[in-house]
């Protein structure tokens, strides 16, 4: 079984303004590695969108063979862009 140590680090906008003045270097870094970090959930979030989008595409078209695509996509992508906010 993996055993898996977590830390939580948590910096006030002082912390921050001080860290960045005293240490740039490592500012720098952490940042850097956030948005790596936040990047690669974003590409993450989008791959299960259009996944989730697909399934209601391909379970829409099973219900309502008769109605065209175009059709089945236009309802759905209110849902995409609700889903965002």
């Amino acid at each position: 079984m993996v055993s898996l140590t977590c830390e939580v680090l948590t910096l006030t906008v002082k912390d921050l303004s001080t860290l960045k003045i005293e240490f740039p270097s490592i500012f720098q870094e952490l940042f850097e590695d956030a948005k790596y970090h936040l990047m690669e959930l974003l590409m993450v979030k989008l791959e299960v969108i259009r996944q989730a989008e697909f399934s209601m595409l391909n379970s829409n078209r099973s219900m309502t063979p008769d109605v065209p695509d175009n059709q089945r996509l236009a309802g759905s992508v209110g849902i995409h862009f609700l889903g965002g906010m």
